[in-house]
């Protein structure tokens, strides 16, 4: 289960369950500072090779660590058609690939807060 929160200053992604098994990862926080771009469109993001022990990567479930065209990328990922990317600076990950069950929702949300 993945449970998101539009908190004052950042974006917090809560992994539980398989999510933070394949993950090995419980929580990621993403100032909105550090937020470049939000792109609806996940299908953008190429995933090349997992991060030896830092990923789970079993048919079209994705979780953790991957390399991609961007560079080290985050995915909390089961059906991409829901997914979208958001596109960082000043982090570890350049890029997160995220599922949520409304995602015009959260990136019309996002976009608000980074636009502040």
């Amino acid at each position: 289960m993945v449970e998101i929160k539009f908190n004052d200053d950042s974006f917090e992604i809560d992994l539980h369950g398989l999510e933070e098994l394949g993950a090995m990862k419980r929580k990621l926080v993403i100032p909105y500072a550090n937020i470049d771009e939000v792109d609806e469109n996940a299908e953008k993001v190429q995933r090349y090779l997992k991060v030896a022990g830092a990923s789970l990567g079993v048919n079209n479930n994705l979780y953790g660590r991957f390399t991609t065209n961007y560079g080290l990328g985050f995915f909390v990922v089961k059906n991409r058609e829901n997914a979208f990317a958001m596109h960082l600076k000043n982090e570890t990950y350049k890029v997160v690939v995220l599922e949520v069950a409304d995602k015009n929702e959260v990136i019309k949300t996002l976009k608000s807060h980074i636009n502040k």
